[in-house]
Order: C-alpha cells, then structure tokens, then sequence
C-alpha cells in the first residue's frame, strides 16, 4: 500500500505539472503553480487509507454469511439463476437499508424544514448553495436508483437493437441468461459507472451552464453586441456619434444597420436635488421608486433578439408598428413601457392611468410650477396632467405627480431593466418627446438646467446600441470601435471579449471534463475487470457444457463480450440519463431566478467519449479472460482442472 500510496502521489504530480497545468494555462492565460497543494495530497492519502477498508467490507461480509461448505466446494458452479432465502421471524439483524433509508429522509427533512429557511433570512449563502447542492446530490442519487429497477428491462433493449438483430438468436439468449444470473454480482458495476458518470455529466453542464448564463446576463443588460456609454453625453459628443455612424462619407457608417439612442434617468440627471422617483396608483396605497428613460424609435430594431418578454401590450389601431415606434404615435406620447410586476401590485390595466411622483428640495428649486388638479378619468387623448403639492409644515418639499397611460406591460427587455417579481426600482420608459417634456416640468424650468440642457434640440442620452450588418468582420468591427474612441473617449462594451473568455472557460471545463471522466471510466475498468473475471471464472461448467453442445469456441468468448458490452453500455446510458434530467432541472432553477432565456446544455463530446470508451472497455474486460477460458480442452473445463 505504501508503495502504491507513493508510485500514485509521484505519478499524479508529474501528469498534473506537465500536462494539465500547462493545458490550463494556455486555454486561460492563468499561471498555475507545478506543485501539488498540500491539501490535495492530504485528500489523496486519506482516500488511499479509506477506500481499501471500505471496499472490503462488503465482500468480507458476504463470504462470512456463506456455509463452510460453500466455501470449500470450489467445484460446483457459484453462478444462481435461483436464489431463495429463508429469514427467522426472531431475527436480530441489523436492517442497514432501512436506516440508511431512514437517515436520508431525516437529512432531507432537516434541510428543508430547519437549514433552508434559516440560510434565506440569515443571508446565509453558503449555507444556502450548500443546502442546494445536497439537495441536488439526493436527486441525483435518487435517479439513479430509480433508473437501476430499469435495468434489466434496458439491457433487452439494448441487447435488441446492438446485437439481436445480426447475431444468431442461440448467443443473445445465452447472453440474456448470463445477464439475469450474474445480475447480483454485476449490480455493483453498473452503480459505479451510473454514479460516477451522472455526476460527472452533471458538474460538467453546471459549469458551461453558468458560463453561459454569464453571457447572456450581461448581453441582456447591455442590449446589444456593442454599446457606447457615458453619463451623460454632451450634446457635441452625442451629434459627433450621430454623424459619425449615419453619415454616408463616414468610411464605418457602412458597417451599421441601425442604432439606438438611450437616456439617462432623469433623477441621475437631477441628482441631489430629487430626493424621490416613484410609481403609484390614485389610491397611493403601494408605490416603487423607478427610473424614467426614453428612447429612440428604432430601439427594438436594433437590440439583441431573444430577450423581450412581453406580457401584454396596447397598440390599438397601429398595429404594423413595433412598441418602440409606438411611443412616438399621439396615443403613446401620453403612455410609457413599466414593468409587469406593477400591472399585480397597482392593479393597473392598459386601459387605465397611472401616477408617477417626483419629491425634491424646494430650496434647489425655488420656482415651482403652479398647482394642477390631476384627473384619473382623463379621456386617453389628453396630454399628461401634472400637478405639485407642498407638503404642509415643510416648505422645502415638494411633489410633482405625473398621470400616464400603459402601452405596455415587460417582464424583461435587453438593455432596460423590467421585471414580474417585487423590485425595488424598475425602468419607466417613454419617448423622447415626452422624456423632455416631464425633465421641464420637473426642473420648472429652472434657469440653472436651461443652461446646461436646451430641450429643444439636445437630449441627455447616455448609451448608444449599435447593431452591425451581417457579414461584418472583426476587423471592421476593431475599425468602428477605434474611431468612435478616437471621436469621444467613451466606455465601448464589447461582446465579442465576453464570448472570448466564456469560449475559454468552456474549453478549459471540456478539457477538465474529459479528463475526469477518464480517470472515472478507468477506475471502473477495474470493477469491471473483476466482475467479468468472477462472471467467467464462476461459469467454468457452463462453459464446457455449451461447448459440448456443439457451440464454437468462438461464439462462447463473444457470449461474454456481448455481456460486458450490454452491461457498460446500459450502465453508462442510466448515468448519462440521470445527469442530464438533473442538468436540465438546474437549467429550469436558473432561468427562473435570472429571468434569462438560458438554452440547456446537452456535453454531446462527453457522451460520445463516454460510450467509446465504454466500448473499449468491454472488450479488454472480457475478451482476455474468455479466451483463456475456452483455450483448454472440454474434459478439464467440466473439471475445472487445468491441462
């Protein structure tokens, strides 16, 4: 043991500084040290010491139940086509699978009732994930016990359709029969590899799972594959973008399709000065604070696809319109997008109004607009109605309510923040018409921002989304970008840097994955070695028997090879069956808590490694040992004495 313990710890270190380690480091540019961690060594040697004893106590327990006549009879054959078992009622037996059943449910129930809620109002996370994860090992464990009662129902199927349909039906039922008398010895096996390979599959598509959820949250929260930010920009930088990208003798104007135009939130713009920016109903019984926004017309033209959940919309008689040109139309400019979360909680309808408020210091704006009563029942083609109320006993506070109509209800949109859960803030978002109206009353035309903003011609926008023509390459793309840096200094998101370093990411847990299926598929080699060996070795009699019967050496040693095959094949195929449905469920947990419209998953590369090896494997497990079986003569084979 110690010298395996050794061989193993200098072995595992020469393949991880020279192959690994620099695999790594050219896929993701890290620097990774050569040398073994201490705690991966220490990991090492204690499974080195545990899992020998482990392993020997179920078979030190099965020889001990046995007869010592059993035991010494090592001529009759030890393969049991029919078992029976006869149980004393005054047994004093320790039932191990009922209470190893029992702890389960206890820990499962213990988590959830205790663990669960304490992590979640604690704010624990790492009790949380961990939680989450045990959770996800019983599911996975649990479908792989479940996929197991299917075994053998799958091993006929999957002896059909590999081997039945070619080979002569005299083999496949022999190979049928070995399969339901070896099944006790070969259930161990097929756990193994169900197992190891169902976690394996399902750690592999967690991580490109989160790779790739990392790239659509951020593609979601930008709005688009390149976007040029600033808060906000000044009016030159804005027209020099403008020209810069829809001029016909700009040299990059070429490579936009189109581009849009978003603003900064009036309360960023303001500052200090609003002290609040909330949506309420009349009765004012709930508000939210949010941020208004406008946005150009082609706004849904230009932003990625794939990421507007709509929940409902009003477009009345302009239907050939998209929702963002619709806010450009008479009945838009009264209205605005909100989030689908305050249809629920404000009880709003697209048919009805809606108050948003402002609340700041009367001594930064010391001339306020005069007093308007707001009517809820204002008919739809009524401009927006606005109103500003001291509050009584505080001269420095003042309201300005704003009624507005419902265009439509998002729960998510790319670029723009909307969602159909409780929120603290959401995006309420109007045309630019009406951006520059509501900034003006909001201001009361304060000379101060007269200044800086002149709303007839200039719009504080902050973030352009550019969508790029088909077949544009990364060159044009660097050009784009390089002159619009050279022309106003901005922060310039670009995604093809996201999909660089998930494409490394993804390459480098690819790596890391088949790596580790390897060594998986190599450690339950051995398994299979040692059943297929008891398997053959057990069925010495039967061995001469078929052969007496006329049946070619041959055909007995693919007998065996077909077992081994159908074995490692349904093995594998449970455990590939069982990571994915829990992959997929993890799938569904994240797009429910992101919102994203995240595709599942499927490491087809892990797969087709896992069923070649599976294939090679079965026939160095078994081929071997079969042949030397029916390599003596058939009078020292029913012996079992060998030449």
């Amino acid at each position: 043991l110690v010298f395996v313990l050794v061989f193993g710890l200098v072995f595992g270190a020469l393949i991880f500084g020279y192959s690994i380690a620099p695999i790594f480091e050219t896929q993701s540019g890290v620097a990774v040290s050569r040398e073994l961690p201490g705690d991966a060594i220490l990991q090492g040697v204690l499974m080195a010491l545990i899992i020998p004893f482990a392993s020997s106590i179920i078979p030190l327990r099965f020889v001990l139940s046995q007869t010592l006549r059993d035991i010494l009879d090592l001529r009759r054959s030890k393969t049991e086509a029919v078992k029976f078992s006869i149980e004393r009622a005054s047994s004093t037996k320790i039932p191990f699978s009922l209470m190893i059943m029992g702890i389960t449910f206890f820990i499962f129930g213990f988590m959830i009732y205790y663990l669960l809620p304490f992590s979640i109002f604690s704010l624990e996370l790492q009790v949380l994930l961990a939680v989450f994860f045990v959770l996800l090992l019983m599911i996975l464990f649990g479908f792989v016990v479940l996929s197991l009662n299917l075994e053998t129902v799958l091993q006929k199927v999957v002896l059909l359709i590999f081997v039945g349909w070619w080979e002569k039906l005299s083999i496949v039922r022999v190979v049928q029969g070995n399969l339901i008398s070896h099944r006790q010895n070969n259930q161990k096996t097929s756990l193994m590899y169900s197992v190891s390979l169902s976690f394996v599959l399902f750690f592999t598509s967690i991580l490109q799972l989160q790779s790739i959820a990392a790239g659509y949250g951020q593609l979601s929260s930008e709005g688009g594959t390149i976007t040029v930010k600033r808060s906000p920009f000044s009016p030159s930088d804005a027209s020099i973008l403008e020209t810069l990208i829809t001029d016909p003798s700009s040299e990059v104007s070429k490579y936009v399709e189109s581009h849009a135009w978003v603003t900064q939130s009036i309360g960023q713009l303001l500052g200090q000065g609003v002290q609040e920016e909330a949506v309420t109903h009349v009765g004012r019984s709930f508000q939210t604070n949010l941020n208004v926004r406008g946005i150009s017309p082609r706004y849904l033209d230009t932003v990625v696809p794939g990421f507007l959940v709509l929940d409902s919309q009003n477009f009345g008689n302009d239907k050939n319109l998209s929702l963002s040109e619709l806010l450009y139309t008479p009945r838009g400019s009264q209205s605005a997008w909100t989030s689908s979360f305050f249809k629920r909680t404000l009880n709003m309808k697209l048919s009805s109004y809606g108050v948003f408020f402002y609340r700041y210091n009367n001594d930064r704006y010391d001339n306020p607009a005069p007093i308007v009563q707001a009517n809820s029942q204002l008919p739809q083609t009524e401009i927006l109605a606005t109103s500003s109320t001291t509050l009584s006993g505080n001269t420095s506070t003042v309201y300005t309510n704003h009624l507005f109509g419902v265009t439509a209800f998002l729960s998510q949109a790319p670029g723009l923040q909307f969602s159909d859960r409780p929120s603290n803030t959401g995006n309420f978002v109007v045309s630019f018409h009406t951006y520059l109206r509501l900034l003006k009353e909001v201001t009361n035309d304060d000379s101060r921002w007269r200044e800086r903003i002149d709303f007839l011609r200039n719009i504080p926008v902050s973030k352009l989304i550019l969508k790029l023509k088909p077949g544009t390459t990364g060159d044009q793309m660097d050009q784009l970008i390089a002159r619009i840096r050279v022309a106003v200094s901005p922060t310039i998101f670009d995604y093809r840097s996201v999909e660089t370093s998930i494409a490394t990411f993804r390459s480098v847990v690819t790596i890391a994955g088949l790596f580790i299926t390897a060594v998986v598929l190599a450690l339950c080699f051995f398994s299979l070695v040692s059943s297929m060996l008891s398997n053959i070795t057990g069925q010495s009699k039967e061995i001469g028997v078929l052969l007496s019967l006329g049946m070619q050496r041959g055909q007995v040693v693919r007998v065996f090879v077909y077992e081994a095959f159908v074995l490692v094949f349904t093995a594998s195929l449970l455990g590939v069956i069982s990571g994915t449905l829990i992959a997929f469920t993890v799938t569904l947990q994240q797009t429910v808590m992101t919102a994203l419209p995240i595709p599942f998953y499927f490491p087809w590369e892990f797969v087709i490694f896992t069923f070649a090896a599976g294939w090679v494997s079965s026939f160095l497990s078994s081929y071997s040992a079969a042949k030397k079986a029916v390599s003596h003569t058939i009078v020292s084979i029913l012996r079992h004495v060998e030449d």
